[in-house]
């Protein structure tokens, strides 16, 4: 795990065409919030609330609206660790969708400090990781971790 500057942030996500974002329930981040470019965060599109639409047709369906696109996701999560395990709410919704979408798109979760855990989280088979995620602390301050476990380093940066 990396932690990453709000600048260094910002830069690598200004290169991308698109978001999509979870729509907040109660307890989850207001992502809107986050260090994110102003084209991402204006133009995001919100997915569905979890459980209500099947994660496979909305995979199908946004994975053919931005063929070609560079897309950044924003995952809620109730726990996340520093290689980039999620846990959710148990029903898989977001594990059924994240492994249907383009390999490619850049998976960032969105959580609160106290559920980000130094220590390794149980990860099951099924269960699909994030690339970075964002945690937010009291007062409205942001830090960000590039966990990549599934993302191939940048041959310019070794």
């Amino acid at each position: 795990m990396t932690a990453i500057e709000p600048e260094t942030l910002e830069a690598l996500l200004a290169s991308y065409d698109a978001c999509i974002a979870y729509a907040p329930i109660t307890g989850e981040p207001e992502w809107k919030t986050a260090p994110l470019p102003e084209h991402l965060r204006a133009s995001a599109q919100k997915l569905p609330v979890a459980g209500i639409v099947d994660p496979y047709a909305i995979a199908d369906s946004l994975s053919g609206a931005y063929s070609g696109k560079r897309v950044v996701l924003l995952i809620p999560g109730t726990a996340f660790d520093t290689q980039g395990t999620r846990h959710g709410r148990g029903g898989g919704w977001y594990d059924r969708f994240l492994s249907k979408v383009p390999s490619d798109w850049l998976r960032i979760g969105v959580t609160r400090a106290r559920n980000f855990s130094a220590d390794a989280l149980l990860r099951q088979p099924h269960d699909e990781p994030v690339d970075l995620v964002i945690i937010e602390h009291e007062r409205g301050i942001w830090n960000a971790y590039d966990t990549r476990p599934r993302v191939k380093p940048d041959a310019t940066s070794a």
